[in-house]
């Protein structure tokens, strides 16, 4: 074989691996906030983003079909050093999403 070649031979992509980020999707209810302290690796924002709507979302609809439980009010992501990037309305997703259906 020849060209790049891995350690038993079998030849290796030349493209990079997206550069992955850890992103903390967190929940703020009125009187607290609801950290994630373990976190998610992610290429970037938009797709932290992505993840903490499609999350509340599905919180929701657990709710909805349970018959309650407690829906935050926003959704904060935050960096591996607990900056805050972007906060996330609850009630902005919820309009969102009924003006799609």
């Amino acid at each position: 074989m020849s060209g790049n070649t891995g350690t038993l031979g079998f030849a290796r992509s030349s493209q990079r691996q997206p550069t992955l980020a850890k992103f903390h999707i967190n929940f703020r209810y009125r009187d607290r906030d609801s950290t994630n302290d373990q976190g998610i690796d992610l290429p970037n924002l938009a797709a932290a983003v992505d993840v903490a709507v499609q999350s509340v979302i599905e919180l929701v609809d657990e709710a909805i079909k349970h018959g309650g439980g407690a829906i935050p009010d926003a959704m904060i992501v935050t960096d591996e050093d607990g900056k805050t990037l972007a906060t996330i309305s609850i009630l902005d997703v919820l309009r969102k999403r009924r003006r799609e259906v």
